[in-house]
């Protein structure tokens, strides 16, 4: 049978969502929700794993955990993506401004109160320099949107 298996003594991790997706979709990278999740910066707890794909690539088809594909133009792809080694697997997911600056892009999909929270909440904490924010703004001109949410949080 197809799969994946543990040992009947393991335990489970931080992330095993997170992990087993990405395991089963070596292309793809955790983003938009799972991604502020991981990062610390939201409270809302992802319904599925947010994988983003780049644009040319087939999606493999998974059914646990709960997926939901998205697919960015190859350089979308690519920039702020780190890799981060979690349960002894390395994983790829992305830094908190680009993901930030992604989900005011999809804010239509997973709702703009999510965005304007994580990046409250990122400054708050010091996780993310607003510089930095507006660095990946300007690259995916989302600029216009997130000037005026900055000048109200510093």
């Amino acid at each position: 049978m197809r799969g994946l298996y543990s040992a009947v003594n393991y335990k489970l991790g931080s992330h095993p969502d997170l992990v087993i997706a990405a395991l089963q979709s070596p292309k793809g990278a955790i983003c938009l929700i799972s991604a502020l999740f991981f990062h610390e910066v939201t409270s809302k707890i992802p319904r599925y794993v947010d994988i983003a794909i780049p644009q040319d690539t087939h999606a493999n088809r998974i059914k646990h955990p709960p997926v939901k594909f998205y697919r960015f133009a190859l350089n979308a792809w690519k920039a702020g993506l780190k890799i981060h080694e979690i349960e002894g697997y390395k994983i790829k997911i992305y830094n908190l401004a680009k993901t930030i600056i992604d989900c005011l892009k999809f804010r239509n999909r997973i709702g703009m109160n999510i965005a304007r929270d994580a990046l409250k909440s990122g400054i708050a904490e010091k996780k993310v320099e607003p510089k930095e924010i507006m660095k990946y703004a300007n690259i995916y001109r989302v600029s216009g949107i997130i000037k005026p949410i900055l000048g109200t949080i510093i």
